[in-house]
């Protein structure tokens, strides 16, 4: 057994770190668990193309006007930059921790620490608001099919102890209910934009969505609307989060973070110009008068009975969500607890499952009280809008981290793979999608609490690096060993 200061000294059966999986006394993830389509389904449960196509259509046509899936598409080419930034990482460091070990091999101990931290409270602020917008949204739909009034808090917290029985069994079985989740939100908003299709829309199929002088469209617009279109993409990484646990991660990572991508950005194009055509290119206005613009649709297309098929698919979609966004937190606190980061017992997992134990517990309380203790203050239907303006933030500077950290990493450590183009062109160009929908937390100044978002971020900043200087002086070893917590299978 290697001594607990030590880096990188010997690894055990399984190709990971002795210091890590014994040395501090941490438990391990259950390795080979998984494969590409389960990996690539956990991936777009966190996403929530659903979730997204539902929520954010109708904010991104206040500036893109009828050039919403031309919105799309840019958001699309942006996301594909940086995606590969995590797959080229992936192909060298399957791990559970994302940027935490990517830019730490990449940045230093220092940054991969930061990104760390931040990784953490985008995440950790995705859960609570997915359970109050399950919640509500659950609470909606019963009343509207029966009549019966039950409360948010009760399908909160039926909702939360689910999540965390299922996140305690094992990725298999949360897998296995994200697929079906995931089919049939998608098999509901597929079917209702064939239909929309079929019949010609409001006016007929054309090209118009595609073009920047559609009706209500300028570049400046589309640009502006990406800050909605690029959200929409957020959570795609969540692949990486799983190469502890995937079969052959180097191949299945990869693989799955592209095809991810790809069928995140197929789905919203497709569906959002069946949103457009379905409204008609001169009735954008249309789309802000429901709270869901495709139930608007469904009830024009399919009658208002058919129409509850929106409900579900929201429920479904929200509940994938939370699932997802759930098991990342609890595996970026099980990476910082086994390296000491966070207290250690975080890192412990379970002697029969090999799940995140004391992490799922954890992240389950914190859910619990910021998504139920907001969702009282502000009402539940205004968690989602809050914490999310909070999270988004924080995820993108993440994104700038890695694309900045995969060109060091190549040029320092594997220079004769090193790639002008995979390296540095495509990392600068992801960067450049990024800055937008950052520099609208700042510019111009949005109103309260939304104008809080920085000030937040930045005082979470403030004390990561407080607590980056008190794991300096106190225990540097855990500070170094975010590098390190890869395996080598």
């Amino acid at each position: 057994m290697a001594d607990e200061a030590s880096v990188r000294t010997s690894t055990n059966d399984d190709g990971y770190e002795e210091r890590i999986e014994q040395g501090t006394g941490a438990g391990r993830l259950r390795a080979g668990s998984i494969g590409t389509t389960q990996v690539l389904i956990m991936s777009l449960a966190f996403a929530g193309p659903t979730v997204s196509i539902f929520f954010n259509s109708a904010p991104a046509v206040g500036n893109s006007g009828a050039a919403l899936p031309l919105a799309f598409v840019v958001a699309a080419i942006g996301a594909v930059f940086v995606a590969n930034s995590v797959i080229q990482f992936a192909k060298k460091l399957p791990t559970a921790s994302f940027a935490y070990t990517f830019n730490a091999n990449g940045l230093g101990p220092r940054w991969g620490h930061l990104s760390g931290w931040l990784l953490l409270l985008g995440y950790a602020l995705t859960t609570p608001m997915l359970y109050a917008a399950t919640a509500l949204w659950s609470s909606q739909l019963v009343q509207d099919l029966t009549g019966l009034h039950i409360s948010w808090h009760w399908f909160f917290l039926l909702c939360l102890a689910g999540t965390v029985a299922l996140s305690h069994w094992g990725i298999q079985q949360t897998t296995k209910l994200s697929l079906t989740l995931v089919a049939f939100e998608v098999a509901v908003v597929v079917a209702l934009s064939l239909t929309i299709l079929v019949r010609g829309g409001d006016s007929g199929l054309s090209a118009t969505p595609f073009s920047p002088s559609a009706p209500g469209a300028s570049w400046s617009g589309i640009f502006l609307a990406m800050v909605f279109t690029v959200m929409s993409f957020v959570g795609f990484e969540n692949t990486a989060v799983l190469g502890e646990e995937s079969r052959n991660p180097r191949r299945v990572i990869p693989r799955a973070t592209l095809a991810a991508i790809v069928v995140l950005g197929a789905y919203y194009i497709f569906t959002s110009y069946a949103e457009v055509i379905g409204f008609g290119t001169n009735n954008m206005d249309q789309m802000g008068k429901f709270d869901i613009p495709f139930n608007g649709l469904a009830q024009r297309y399919w009658g208002h009975g058919a129409s509850y098929l929106v409900g579900f698919a929201a429920v479904t979609a929200l509940f994938a969500g939370v699932i997802a966004s759930h098991n990342a937190t609890t595996r970026v606190l099980y990476s910082m607890g086994r390296t000491g980061a966070l207290p250690r017992a975080l890192g412990r997992t379970h002697p029969v499952h090999a799940t995140p134990t004391v992490a799922n517990a954890t992240h389950a309380v914190f859910a619990l009280v910021v998504g139920g203790g907001v969702g009282l203050w502000v009402g539940p239907g205004n968690v989602w809008a809050y914490l999310g303006s909070f999270m988004v933030p924080a995820i993108i500077i993440v994104y700038l981290l890695v694309n900045v950290s995969v060109y060091r990493y190549y040029r320092r450590q594997h220079p004769n793979e090193f790639s002008w183009v995979k390296h540095a062109l495509f990392p600068l160009l992801g960067t450049a999608a990024m800055v937008l929908p950052l520099k609208s937390v700042v510019w111009p100044v949005p109103p309260m609490p939304y104008r809080l978002a920085p000030y937040i971020v930045g005082l979470w900043i403030v004390i990561g690096v407080v607590w980056m200087a008190v794991l300096k002086r106190r225990r540097p070893e855990a500070l170094n060993a975010a590098a390190d917590i890869w395996s080598a299978d």
